[in-house]
């Protein structure tokens, strides 16, 4: 398969679609991709850091907050 082995980061915000999103990210794994998935505060709003990790079997990570104090730095995921 095409997918099989490559590596996908989704980046999902707040909004009601965030639900085909999940489709996409189960789509995804389905396929054979190694999805990631980060969410923004608001997304976790519309669906719980839990249905990801149920599609993809990965733990999501939280997009971090820009700071005006903290200087923005960065981060990887597992």
């Amino acid at each position: 398969m095409i997918l099989e082995g490559k590596r996908i980061l989704l980046g999902v915000s707040g909004g009601i679609a965030v639900y085909k999103v999940a489709h996409l990210a189960s789509r995804l794994t389905q396929a054979g991709a190694l999805v990631d998935v980060v969410m923004t505060e608001g997304a976790t709003r519309f669906v719980t850091p839990l249905t990801f990790q149920a599609v993809t079997q990965r733990a999501p990570g939280q997009a971090p907050v820009p700071s005006p104090r903290q200087p923005s730095g960065r981060w990887g995921l597992g």
